[in-house]
């Protein structure tokens, strides 16, 4: 009887001493539930956020396609006169210089693939110093082929003109002057007609000239050049 009481004592002690220790680790294990609970629930939250902005995108890009549909559905680019005016990035082919151009356009649409443009283009500025370019000025006119589906419209053209143009360079006892040189530019744009009035474009040029008669022979003044931006559009005829 006695060993009973006492081996009873003995199991009574260890299952005391294992609740201590339960209820000792219990708050560690409370934290750590709590902190599994909080970044779940920051993570469902996360995503419900993300869900909510995709949707929101996918409704104002479904909205804007349907917009811009119905704006084009109304009315064809046949007449219509647009503009642009911005700044070219020119990048010359021969020398290393990277002048800038303020350029023009103004272009019509005879019918939905035939386009007739005039560009106008003009030196601002070179981003290397002594660049070769120290007067630049021309115009150019010519014929455009389109391409376009739905609001988009990609064109490809050749425009020839005239340069009234002076390269950057010092001789002994001769300085160019300025001088008048036919070229060719070739162009490759892109337009978005995205209202009733504007449109985006972007366009890449190259424009062939040289400066002839220096001692040295002719002076390459050909160039690449990056512009886009937004352009202005209204139909001249119905």
């Amino acid at each position: 009887m006695h060993k009973a009481i006492v081996k009873y004592s003995e199991v009574n002690l260890r299952l005391v001493k294992k609740r201590s220790h339960i209820e000792r680790a219990c708050p560690e294990r409370r934290r750590r539930e709590m902190r599994l609970c909080f970044s779940i629930h920051q993570r469902n939250s996360v995503l419900q956020i993300l869900v909510i902005g995709r949707k929101k995108f996918s409704l104002a890009i479904l909205a804007f396609v349907l917009f811009s549909s119905h704006i084009m559905s109304q009315t064809s680019r046949t007449g219509i006169l647009n503009f642009g005016l911005g700044l070219s990035q020119g990048f010359m082919l021969k020398y290393d210089s990277r002048p800038v151009f303020a350029d023009g356009f103004a272009e019509y649409y005879a019918d939905e693939h035939i386009s007739i443009k005039g560009s106008c283009t003009l030196l601002v500025a070179d981003r290397v110093e002594n660049g070769i370019l120290k007067n630049y000025s021309g115009i150019s006119f010519g014929a455009f082929r389109h391409f376009s589906i739905g609001i988009s419209d990609l064109s490809i053209g050749i425009q020839p003109g005239v340069v009234l143009e002076r390269p950057n360079l010092l001789y002994a006892n001769w300085n160019p002057e300025l001088q008048v040189t036919p070229s060719l530019m070739l162009s490759a744009t892109y337009n978005l007609f995205f209202s009733r009035f504007f449109h985006f474009y972007l366009s890449v040029s190259q424009c062939n000239s040289f400066y002839r008669g220096t001692r040295y022979g002719s002076v390459n003044t050909s160039w690449i050049g990056f512009t886009g931006g937004l352009g202005y559009h209204f139909r001249m005829k119905k």
